[in-house]
């Protein structure tokens, strides 16, 4: 009984997949119409005329078609195929070929119009391919079009098609494309080990190239142990050699970059640390180190005391050109360039800034502030450009421009900027016209300009203290500190040379004295004793002394 039943269940799947297989709708072109083959006959080879009475095919079914009744497809991308069962395939479609694996593979793209025959072969091929079946690259060429060029680091300026070089690479290059360069000691490498030298560069040898010439070198490290072809010491890496020797007794070495080695009775080369190579013994280098070493031998690093270093002095080391963006200080430490300096660029050896000053400020490193009633100044000088109120000239802009002058303004030579005012003419408007058009005679008297005569004397006062406050604070600095490479201020009777700076700039007789300013209408501002600072409260301006 349960024989019966797992027989009869097998039957109606059979039946199911019959009835699944025949609902498949399979079409063909015939003739240029789409045809379903499951209708009866219409699949047929010569049409439905040529369909017995069961629906069965007398010649066969149309390309592509397979069965009695001409309902299935050839397998796979087969064209024709037995038309019993259609297990064999006899011709591919287009672009297909290999009849063994129902035409599974396809034409090489460099065959014409991607046709092929059933064994892949084609003609005539396309573009860059060559070969039988069209699937190799032509020379110089690679990729799934064979339109790329080979790497021009490819021996021979061979590729496959996949790029990589089959017969290696130039010299000096390595990787399957050829891609990489040797490590920089190779003259050439081994092509899938770029560090791997297989030759080296000026005589030395091993696999990294750090043998030197003239050393037998033993271990990975390449040392070298031992000297060869006559050559002597180690430590000089084999180039001690007699043939460099004036003489038989070896006392002098044949140019002035190599020294009598007197242990060894021959020449050696001094040290590359050596400016221009010249030294009189192993010792002591003659013209001093190449930038970046010191010592008597040069062989110490001027990085190893300040990183900023660039060269430094053979004897002591310390600093005389840094890198970019600093300087030597009084210190010799490589410190950075001035803030006053414009985009902070000065000279590695001087701290001087190299663009400029940024406004306000004057003097080699720009470390000098432009006097206070300055707009800007002169970069070397300090004297002013221009001034903070168009009243004042002169070099330090403590003159005032004459009160005849329209609105009191005068450019920095004190010429009246817009004219004069009604009444006067000449150059500084000095001169009163008279009704007929003469000239009378000078102007007298107190001048009014606009900036207040109090403001200006303020002004004034406090240049003279800060300046002296600067130099007192340098000088006190410097004496303290007992910092190296630095000078002091001159004194001079008792005064720094800040302090005659200022008497000459702004005409101070004495020092530590209160002064007012009495203003001519065609002189420069004048600055006259008054006393002590008890005596001043009696001026209409002293509020500007009391604040100061």
């Amino acid at each position: 009984m349960r024989m019966y039943q797992i027989q009869k269940c097998t039957r109606c799947l059979v039946l199911i997949s019959l009835l699944a297989s025949s609902c498949v709708t399979v079409t063909v072109n015939i003739g240029g119409v789409e045809v379903d083959c499951n209708l009866n006959c219409v699949c047929c080879k010569g049409g439905v005329t040529r369909c017995k009475s069961d629906n069965i095919c007398v010649d066969g079914c149309v390309d592509t078609i397979y069965s009695h009744r001409c309902r299935n497809p050839c397998r796979g991308n087969c064209y024709t195929c037995s038309q019993n069962f259609g297990n064999l395939c006899y011709t591919c479609k287009a672009t297909y070929y290999d009849l063994n694996s129902h035409c599974g593979k396809t034409c090489s793209v460099g065959c014409y119009d991607g046709s092929c025959n059933n064994d892949g072969t084609c003609s005539p091929c396309v573009g860059n391919f060559q070969g039988n079946t069209c699937n190799i690259c032509e020379h110089g060429f690679y990729g799934l079009s064979c339109d790329l060029h080979c790497s021009d680091n490819c021996f021979g300026g061979t590729c496959l098609r996949n790029g990589t070089c089959p017969d290696g690479c130039i010299a000096g290059y390595s990787g399957n494309t050829c891609s990489y360069p040797c490590e920089p000691n190779c003259a050439t490498c081994q092509q899938y080990d770029k560090s791997y030298c297989t030759s080296c560069f000026n005589e030395y040898s091993g696999s990294a190239c750090r043998c030197p010439p003239n050393c037998r070198c033993e271990g990975d490290v390449d040392e070298c142990t031992s000297c060869v072809h006559m050559y002597s010491n180690p430590d000089y890496k084999c180039q001690c050699h007699t043939k460099y020797c004036n003489g038989d007794k070896c006392n002098i070495c044949t140019n002035i970059t190599y020294f009598v080695h007197e242990g060894l009775n021959s020449c050696c080369p001094c040290s590359s640390s050596c400016k221009n190579a010249i030294c009189s013994s192993q010792f002591q280098c003659l013209n001093g180190c190449e930038n970046g070493m010191y010592g008597n031998d040069c062989s110490k690093k001027c990085s190893d005391i300040d990183r900023m270093c660039l060269s430094c002095s053979q004897d002591t080391g310390r600093c005389t050109h840094c890198t970019n963006g600093f300087y030597p200080d009084v210190y010799r430490n490589c410190s950075a360039c001035k803030a006053t300096c414009i985009d902070d660029k000065c000279e590695g050896s001087s701290g001087r800034c190299i663009k400029g000053c940024i406004d306000g400020n004057w003097g080699n490193q720009c470390e000098d502030s432009c006097d206070i009633l300055c707009r800007t100044c002169e970069r070397m000088t300090g004297e002013c450009i221009g001034c903070i109120h168009p009243s004042l000239y002169g070099p330090y802009c403590n003159l005032s421009c004459s009160s005849n002058c329209i609105s009191s303004e005068c450019d920095m030579d004190g010429d009246c900027l817009i004219g004069c005012s009604d009444g006067y003419t000449g150059v500084g408007c000095k001169y009163q016209a008279s009704a007929s058009g003469v000239n009378v005679g000078l102007t007298a008297g107190v001048g009014v300009i606009g900036l207040s005569i109090g403001l200006v004397a303020a002004l004034i006062t406090v240049i003279i203290r800060r300046r002296r406050r600067r130099g007192k604070k340098h000088s006190d600095a410097v004496v303290e500190g007992q910092r190296p490479f630095e000078t002091s201020p001159s004194i001079t009777d008792g005064h720094t040379m800040y302090d005659e700076l200022d008497k000459k700039q702004i005409g101070i007789p004495q020092d530590g004295q209160q002064y007012e300013i009495i203003q001519s209408s065609t002189s420069p501002v004048d600055i006259k004793q008054v006393g002590e600072e008890e005596d001043l409260k009696s001026t209409a301006d002293n509020e500007y002394y009391n604040e100061l």
